[in-house]
């Protein structure tokens, strides 16, 4: 089977991505790993994603006890709203 070694900037930002949540396969961390290599776009991409989940992570208090459940998009929301609301 033959294998393409390059893949888009949308791919390679899907895999940086997913990269977050939990453990590529081989060959995926080598593709990003060639894309990255050639594009300092995506690598800065990749720093954005690290950063808005280091936001995300840092806004919520360990008192809260979020778990990685399916209500975990709306009680992000509720925390956003939240936040929202004090600085306004």
């Amino acid at each position: 089977m033959k294998m393409n070694w390059m893949i888009s900037c949308k791919k390679a930002s899907r895999l940086a991505s997913e990269k977050m949540e939990h453990s590529l396969s081989f060959s995926e961390r080598i593709l990003l790993k060639m894309h990255m290599i050639i594009c300092k776009t995506c690598i800065q991409v990749e720093k954005q994603i690290k950063d808005i989940q280091n936001i995300l992570k840092n806004s919520f208090n360990a008192e809260e006890n979020l778990t990685l459940n399916e209500k975990l998009p709306e009680q992000i929301f509720q925390k956003i709203k939240k936040l929202l609301k004090e600085k306004i």
